[in-house]
C-alpha cells in the first residue's frame, strides 16, 4: 500500500495535481490499519477453509432461449491458462462452442458450475495457443453434454 501511495503522489507531482498531506507516513499507516481491520472482519465472518457442500449442475434456459456457459482453467499462478465456452438450446443440445489456449498468465478468479465448459477449458491445454472453434462436440465433451442434458448434479465444496 505504501508503494502505491508513493507512486500516486509522485504522479501527482509530475502532472501538477499536488494535494495537501502533512504527514504521509502517518497517512499510509492509518490506511494500512484500516485495510487490516477490514480484512480481519471478513476472516472472522467467514474463516478460511470454512466450506459447505452444495449440489451443482447445468440447468436449461427458458423455452426459446439459449444458454452460454463459460469456464476457465489454469495450471498455477502464474501458469498456463485456458478457457472454454459452450452454447446450448433449451433442450441442452450443442449449438456451438470453443476452446481457447491463452498461454501463460495469472490464475482466473471465476469458476462456473458447468462441467462441459470446464471440460472444454481443460481440453484447450492440449491445443496450440489460440482460438479453436468447435462446430461439433469434441470427443472430450460427449459424456459431459449427456450428463448435463439428463440433469446430473455433482457435489462441490464452496465457501459458505
Amino acid at each position: 500500500m505504501g508503494v502505491w501511495w508513493a507512486w500516486k503522489w509522485r504522479c501527482d507531482n509530475v502532472f501538477g495535481n499536488n494535494g495537501k498531506c502533512r504527514d504521509r507516513t502517518k497517512f499510509v499507516k492509518e490506511k494500512a490499519k484500516e485495510v487490516t481491520m477490514a480484512s480481519l472482519k471478513i476472516k472472522e465472518s467467514n474463516p478460511r477453509g470454512s466450506r459447505v457442500e452444495v449440489m451443482v449442475g447445468w440447468t436449461a434456459p427458458q423455452t426459446g432461449w439459449f444458454k452460454l456457459n463459460t469456464d476457465g482453467a489454469s495450471r498455477g499462478n502464474l501458469g498456463l491458462a485456458t478457457a472454454g465456452r459452450v452454447l446450448r438450446d433449451e433442450f441442452g443440445s450443442w449449438c456451438g462452442g470453443f476452446a481457447l489456449n491463452i498461454g501463460s498468465c495469472t490464475e482466473p478468479l471465476a469458476e462456473e458450475a458447468n462441467r462441459l465448459a470446464d471440460g472444454l477449458a481443460n481440453y484447450a491445454f492440449s491445443l496450440p495457443i489460440g482460438f479453436h472453434s468447435c462446430i461439433v462436440v469434441p470427443d472430450v465433451g460427449d459424456s459431459l453434454l449427456s450428463d448435463d442434458v439428463i440433469g446430473s448434479v455433482r457435489p462441490r465444496r464452496v465457501r459458505s
